[in-house]
């Protein structure tokens, strides 16, 4: 018999929840960064391009507890989702992602090419951002989701990249080591760190999914070469990769491919891709080049003003070295050794147990990155 759902959240800690519509991920060590306590209400995603007929809805709910009593202002969730005619549509509503996305799962596959509406209500909760009551429509797609299968045209490259660490970092335009927050940014000028070591970054790229479901799949890389200095990095639509600290004649990593929308997830992983050092220089002779750092930065950084003039074009120089620039180790900016760094590509990954934080502050996006195993 067709229902409402009304949820009480309070209880929700005890909801079984046997599948994701989001890969969870763990407790980031950029937390000055997350939002205010409270539910967040936003435009649901995913379901611009159509939801197929098995497929969650997803709600566009967000709730961050930040700490211990924070549970206790989520109050009441109330879903109630209907079709064109006005028909209830049975179902119940799950979170994922460390309790906090909220989707709702019908008790039985929607009809293709339908238009539904769907109604949330947050009653007595604490709001962080949004109306606590609102409606949105979508349509679904012509069919369920294509069973899921390895990335069409998959391959490898590799490249030479630098690790930065979080000493000896360089600022400019009034910047200091100490205005560095546990995110790696500033508030006024620039600062990036020369401290670091070389990698070996072997990154794999694909054709699209369907855009229907492509926001349903989570996708990470296994090293399979057994270097357990080797970690992963990044989680885009269409590459992900795993940078080396060690040179080797060839580097292998199997891509793992998992559909989160069902009630069980699945997953399948490619044979395994390997692409050879080749023609790279080695690993020990990598220089790294700050230059794009250092276009950022209006004047020059102490100890690089050849560098500077050369990557801004204001005049000739050679690469300058770096006699001036503090040590951030007892600084603010390496006060989190939680992982949280921040890189140029943009890309999201973990590391859990790299003791140092990467102060790369070229952008505002933090990645999580994890040590393969």
């Amino acid at each position: 018999m067709a229902r409402n759902t009304f949820l009480s959240l309070a209880a929700l800690t005890s909801l079984s929840v046997a599948a994701s519509l989001l890969p969870s991920s763990p407790a980031q060590a950029c937390s000055p960064m997350r939002g205010p306590v409270g539910w967040s209400v936003a435009e649901p995603r995913f379901i611009a391009n159509g939801l197929p007929t098995d497929a969650p809805i997803p709600l566009g709910l967000t709730f961050d507890a930040k700490g211990p009593g924070g549970a206790a202002s989520r109050g009441t969730l109330q879903v109630h989702v209907t079709d064109d005619l006005g028909t209830a549509i049975d179902g119940s509503v799950e979170a994922t992602a460390g309790d906090r996305v909220y989707f709702f799962r019908p008790a039985a596959p929607l009809a293709a090419s339908t238009h539904y509406q769907v109604s949330t209500t947050i009653d007595g909760g604490t709001i962080a951002n949004g109306a606590p009551t609102r409606s949105f429509g979508f349509e679904t797609t012509a069919g369920p989701m294509t069973p899921l299968a390895v990335p069409a045209n998959l391959a490898a490259n590799a490249s030479l990249a630098w690790e930065s660490f979080s000493n000896d970092i360089v600022c400019c335009d009034g910047a200091t080591p100490n205005d560095v927050d546990t995110c790696g940014a500033v508030r006024t000028g620039h600062c990036f760190s020369t401290a670091g070591e070389p990698r070996v970054r072997f990154m794999m790229s694909w054709s699209p999914f369907p855009v229907a479901e492509q926001e349903f799949l989570s996708v990470s890389v296994v090293d399979i070469s057994g270097e357990r200095d080797a970690y992963i990095f990044g989680d885009e639509r269409t590459s992900i990769g795993v940078e080396f600290k060690n040179q080797a004649a060839q580097y292998c990593a199997v891509l793992a491919v998992t559909n989160t929308a069902r009630s069980t997830p699945e997953t399948v992983r490619s044979a395994p891709i390997c692409v050879t050092h080749g023609t790279l220089p080695p690993l020990a002779s990598y220089e790294p080049d700050f230059s794009e750092d250092l276009r950022k930065c209006n004047t020059a950084p102490a100890g690089y003003e050849d560098a500077w003039a050369r990557a801004t074009g204001s005049g000739p120089g050679t690469q300058g070295t770096n006699t001036t620039g503090a040590s951030a180790h007892d600084q603010h900016a390496s006060s989190d050794s939680g992982g949280c760094s921040l890189a140029t590509r943009g890309s999201l990954g973990e590391i859990g147990g790299v003791a140092a934080l990467v102060a790369l502050v070229a952008s505002a996006t933090c990645r999580r990155r994890r040590r393969a195993d």
